[in-house]
């Protein structure tokens, strides 16, 4: 049996898809909270009428829901952080990149 290397630099990026979309979606839904006069509630079809009714009936709930988030991505992020070290992943970089990607991506 041959012994495996662990890797203390490990890291492994996620799909472009993957980020393309959650970025876009978490970039929509603050902007409905924080801007909800710039988005063209008309062009969007029923999802548009939707996300309307939304903002002018559940603005609160709205908030709420994306302070949430926010900080489910943190813990997320910071549980991260001590995954990193029970799977001896050492390097500064590496547990950096799984730190920022899981913040941003979840």
């Amino acid at each position: 049996m041959t012994k495996t290397k662990e890797k203390s630099d490990f890291f492994v990026l996620t799909p472009t898809i993957w980020m393309v979309l959650i970025t876009f979606g978490i970039s929509f839904y603050a902007m409905t909270c924080f801007r909800p006069d710039v988005i063209p509630y008309g062009y969007l079809g029923p999802f548009g009428t939707f996300v309307k009714y939304l903002v002018d009936n559940h603005y609160q709930l709205l908030l709420k829901g994306f302070y949430l988030s926010c900080g489910i991505h943190v813990t997320e992020a910071l549980v991260t952080i001590h995954l990193c070290s029970k799977k001896r992943i050492t390097d500064t970089s590496a547990r950096m990149k799984w730190f920022l990607q899981t913040r941003q991506l979840g």
